[in-house]
């Protein structure tokens, strides 16, 4: 998830597994739980079953930096690439990856932030 270790996570915990279990997987993943349908009829379905969420102003604030960072490289290689001497004397091949790059910078940037608007509805 890309969580500093300080920040909880949520453990979304089948009510078929024990409560000592809950509380022991709570323990090693620092993690607070909360329980859900159970899944399952053996503790091995319902281990497998259990979910992790981070919490969403955890989440809202790694989007906010990531929208930061890739709008800072979009004007990075929008500048480059709109500098006439770098792309007349550039090999074509260091042009076209400049390209790549700043169109999958845009591809991820438009992705973050529909994601980043979806966590704001769903709060």
């Amino acid at each position: 998830m890309g969580l500093h270790p300080r920040d909880r996570v949520v453990l979304d915990v089948p009510a078929n597994l024990s409560a000592e279990m809950a509380a022991l997987l709570a323990l090693f993943a620092t993690a607070t739980t909360e329980r859900c349908a159970p899944a399952g009829e053996t503790v091995d379905d319902a281990l497998a079953a259990v979910g992790v969420r981070a919490p969403c102003d955890v989440l809202a604030e790694r989007y906010r930096k990531a929208v930061a960072q890739l709008r800072s490289e979009i004007d990075r290689g929008e500048r480059k690439l709109g500098n006439e001497a770098f792309v007349t004397r550039a090999a074509p091949s260091v042009v076209a990856k400049e390209r790549a790059k700043l169109e999958e910078y845009r591809s991820e940037l438009a992705r973050v932030e529909a994601a980043l608007a979806e966590l704001k509805e769903s709060a």
